[in-house]
């Protein structure tokens, strides 16, 4: 990458154009031409840095509930395990970590009803003890995004807790702009065209969703490890519940934490703070979870590190509506 691909994706990560030629739009803000940023895209993209420009929703508010998981494997059980877990579809994410809880796993379900039988089903048929749901209590941060320094990014959104009511959306335009859009200089005509909609129409929606705070954020998905960030912790810190705001608070202004949220504890693992960080390797995560233990007081902390990643996937919304266009 060079010094334009980086100003690019700090660019794009953070907020895509919402216009019927976006990258006109980034050629009046960066300078240089709109074939030329399209080209720079698409060549990202086919390095495998890039994995596509879409919509990260915020599932509450499309009707849609989270979680985070875990479950104690033994180790000669853990790849058979991690295999049928992920063969969920509610099932987005699933690491190995280090630790004796040592299958973590996200999920996205329509309806508590639908999070809660993936549980129960995962539960009896991985048979090695009770699967613990981590839900969300409170959340300080949610920026997946990359720093590369170039002074491009937005200015990072407070994240406040999860909205609660969902608002009227299109299910097939939500399902589709989880997908990629096209590489092409009038990306939002090319969706319309695929759903038989109006550009202007669409364009429409997509900025209400955005106001709405339904969709979190419109941008490039970067592939953290081609990227340069090949090292990322769970850091996971034992806080008073009395200092739990002021230290949610303090973890999320370090640029190099993702996601920052209050969980409940577990028996073997009673810490209630949760930080993604990522880096360029395994002691700089170590170095920033010391500092940040420091930075919130707290000495009662670990960093959990991704032994295997088996799944790694973006939310499929209203799967359904997609045989109905």
């Amino acid at each position: 990458m060079d010094d334009l691909d980086r100003v690019l994706l700090d660019r794009i990560q953070t907020g895509f154009p919402i216009s019927r030629r976006p990258y006109d739009v980034l050629a009046d803000e960066l300078g240089h031409t709109a074939s030329g940023w399209l080209s720079r895209v698409r060549r990202l993209s086919e390095e495998g840095i890039v994995r596509g420009v879409s919509a990260v929703f915020e599932p509450t508010r499309i009707g849609y509930v989270t979680s985070l998981a875990t479950l104690a494997v033994p180790p000669d059980r853990l790849e058979a395990v991690a295999a049928m877990v992920s063969e969920y579809p509610e099932v987005t994410h699933n690491y190995s970590r280090d630790h004796t809880y040592s299958l973590w796993f996200a999920l996205v379900a329509h309806g508590q009803t639908r999070l809660d039988s993936a549980l129960r089903d995962i539960e009896a048929r991985a048979a090695c003890g009770p699967v613990h749901a981590l839900p969300t209590l409170r959340r300080f941060k949610i920026r997946v995004d990359f720093d590369f320094g170039t002074g491009a990014r937005e200015a990072p959104r407070l994240a406040g807790t999860d909205p609660a009511e969902p608002i009227d959306v299109d299910p097939a335009l939500v399902h589709r702009l989880c997908q990629p859009l096209p590489l092409v200089a009038e990306p939002y005509d090319a969706l319309a065209a695929s759903l038989g909609r109006d550009p202007d129409a669409v364009i429409a929606e997509v900025v209400r969703y955005t106001r709405a705070g339904a969709i979190r954020r419109l941008g490039a998905l970067v592939r953290h490890h081609q990227a340069g960030f090949g090292a990322n912790a769970m850091v996971v810190f034992r806080v008073p519940e009395e200092a739990m705001v002021a230290a949610g608070e303090r973890l999320a202004e370090f640029a190099a934490v993702s996601h920052c949220y209050e969980r409940p504890p577990l028996p073997r693992l009673p810490h209630n703070l949760y930080a993604m960080v990522h880096a360029h390797h395994d002691d700089e995560c170590r170095a920033l979870a010391a500092q940040m233990a420091r930075a919130i007081g707290v000495r009662d902390y670990l960093a959990l590190f991704t032994v295997t990643e088996y799944k790694k996937a973006s939310p499929v919304y209203f799967a359904e509506a997609a045989g109905n266009r």
